[in-house]
């Protein structure tokens, strides 16, 4: 539940740069520590934000 959380506030804070070619997203410390999540919890994120139509690198 936890990761599935994080990945909503990822998707939902990310912006494209370089003309939309680019998805940029980042999770600070305290929202770890607000989830008592660790970094375990992060995986798949970045291929998550990969599938971003027009994106061709995060």
């Amino acid at each position: 539940y936890v990761q599935t959380l994080l990945l909503g506030r990822a998707l939902l804070e990310s912006i494209l740069i370089m003309d939309g070619k680019c998805i940029v997203s980042g999770i600070e410390k305290r929202t770890l520590d607000f989830y008592q999540a660790d970094s375990k919890d992060l995986e798949g994120i970045v291929s998550q934000l990969n599938q971003t139509a027009g994106a061709e690198c995060t």
